[in-house]
């Protein structure tokens, strides 16, 4: 059973790409206590950074190759079966005007930091029968963790 949270969003966002890293910083201090791992964010992950494909959609969607001047952020810490996603948005910052805009249309605030929670769990009826089919693989060494990435 998969379950994944309503966003929760703020009604702003401090201002600068290094407001925005403090922002992450402080989510990860939090996310450590609770044994989640580090906040990644998208633009910055190994999977995307050689793609150039990927790297032209960034351009067209922020018309920049500077991630500092973006108007969104988007990042996620994994850890085993949960996550927490994390968006920072200004879309003041779009010269476009075309974030705004559809920000207004779905009644989305121009400037926020949500924030939602998933994780994969075992209905509790099915818990003794997940445990039996785990017993033969105790006392071995776990495999890396992965996402659907």
């Amino acid at each position: 059973m998969t379950y994944n949270s309503q966003s929760r969003v703020s009604d702003g966002v401090p201002e600068g790409p290094d407001a925005w890293r403090e922002v992450l910083a402080d989510i990860d201090g939090v996310l450590a206590g609770h044994g989640l791992g580090p906040v990644v964010l998208e633009h910055e992950s190994s999977p995307y950074l050689d793609d150039a494909r990927w790297q032209e959609e960034l351009h067209q969607r922020f018309g920049t190759t500077n991630p500092d001047e973006y108007w969104e952020w988007n990042a996620t810490s994994y850890s085993d079966s949960q996550w927490l996603n994390v968006t920072l948005t200004d879309t003041t910052k779009d010269a476009t005007g075309h974030a705004a805009d559809e920000a207004r249309e779905y009644g989305w605030p121009l400037r926020a930091v949500g924030l939602s929670f998933g994780a994969t769990t075992v209905p509790a009826e099915q818990r003794d029968e997940f445990r039996r089919a785990l017993e033969p693989f105790e006392g071995l060494d776990k495999p890396e963790s992965t996402t659907s990435d």
